[in-house]
């Protein structure tokens, strides 16, 4: 909140700066109308510096708590059942949350052959 008020103060003061700029140049005061000037774009230029580096913060704050999520998931680990079966494998990824109605994995049934020879 900080940076958005004084990005508001340097962006004021900027246009208080050309003002100054226009009064000196039609006063024919060329050289403090160049200097108002630069210390406009100046602060018109640091105003965007800092409104670049909030939108870069929010960027950095989102990744790092991200990270953190896929972190602490990666610890916990995952869930899984590996069920072999006639050299067939079956991963049933599961949830040990007691809330959690996910799908169980479907037993599978055998084929029988009747072999009446």
């Amino acid at each position: 909140m900080k940076s958005k008020i004084l990005i508001t103060v340097l962006v004021i003061l900027s246009v208080v700066e050309y003002t100054l700029a226009v009064i000196n140049f039609t006063q024919w005061a060329v050289l403090p109308g160049i200097q108002a000037v630069a210390l406009a774009v100046t602060m018109m230029i640091l105003a965007f510096i800092i409104y670049r580096q909030q939108l870069d913060h929010a960027l950095h704050v989102l990744t790092a708590a991200t990270l953190a999520d896929l972190i602490e998931t990666m610890k916990k680990g995952i869930p899984a059942t590996l069920t072999l079966k006639d050299g067939k494998a079956t991963v049933a990824i599961r949830d040990d949350n007691p809330d959690y109605e996910g799908d169980e994995p479907e037993p599978e049934h055998e084929e029988t052959t009747d072999s009446t020879d």
